[in-house]
């Protein structure tokens, strides 16, 4: 008698047409080899499809309905990581116009609870994040000339004395990497951004900061660092 004979004669046949005693011995099997009881082979191709008739389950215990909205969904984040978004003159005019709400915005709340800083402290926190998302413009210089056109120039060059260094820092930083040497500008590009900067009073405000600045602080000195690093080729033609 085979092992495999052995086993099913311990088991209950799924469609309860045979079922076997729970004493039964090996003798007994060798005279019903021919009675599938058991677990069944692994089924084929066609018998998983009619598994599945009802569409209780697909693959992994995954109900039908379920997948469909899973493949649904699938296929429209596809759809929107094609559509791109359109950096143009449009979109900085969008760019500014948030910009500009969210230090006003600030600056209100700073004025109107100034003993109470935690109810500014989030409007601080949106304008944080708006001056990092400046950073976009680096990769566009084709649109300094609207951005400083727009006065938001001027508007980022304004924060270097906000009251929060946080804020103050991370506009350093953004300035700085706007007039990085690795940015391919024109000159025009170049003269719209840095002359709109210096008309704003920017080394001036440099040099505040670095007297404000603490060096012993890590942020501090990141923002010493950014400071040096905005005193860049496009700033010197600029001054000159």
């Amino acid at each position: 008698m085979s092992i495999e004979a052995a086993y099913k004669a311990t088991k209950t046949k799924a469609n309860g047409d045979v079922k076997t005693d729970g004493n039964a011995t090996v003798e007994e099997a060798d005279d019903d080899e021919d009675v599938e009881a058991g677990p069944s082979l692994p089924p084929d191709e066609a018998e998983e499809s009619n598994d599945d008739e009802e569409g209780r389950f697909f693959g992994g215990g995954i109900t039908n309905d379920t997948a469909h909205v899973m493949n649904f969904i699938d296929e429209r984040d596809k759809g929107d990581d094609t559509k791109a978004e359109k950096i143009d003159a449009a979109w900085v005019r969008k760019l500014a116009l948030n910009f500009e709400r969210k230090i006003t915005k600030n600056s209100e709340l700073r004025a109107k609870f100034e003993e109470e800083p935690q109810k500014f402290m989030g409007s601080e926190a949106d304008l944080d994040a708006e001056v990092k998302a400046l950073s976009i413009l680096s990769e566009h210089p084709g649109l300094y000339g609207e951005f400083a056109r727009l006065g938001c120039v001027a508007s980022l060059i304004s924060l270097l004395s906000h009251e929060n260094t946080d804020i103050a820092i991370d506009a350093i930083e953004i300035i700085s990497e706007l007039t990085d040497e690795n940015v391919e500008a024109e000159q025009e590009q170049w003269d719209s951004l840095v002359d709109a900067m210096l008309d704003a009073d920017l080394l001036s405000l440099l040099y505040d900061n670095i007297a404000r600045l603490d060096e012993d602080n890590e942020s501090d000195r990141a923002g010493v660092y950014h400071v040096l690093s905005i005193h860049a080729p496009p700033i010197v033609r600029g001054q000159d």
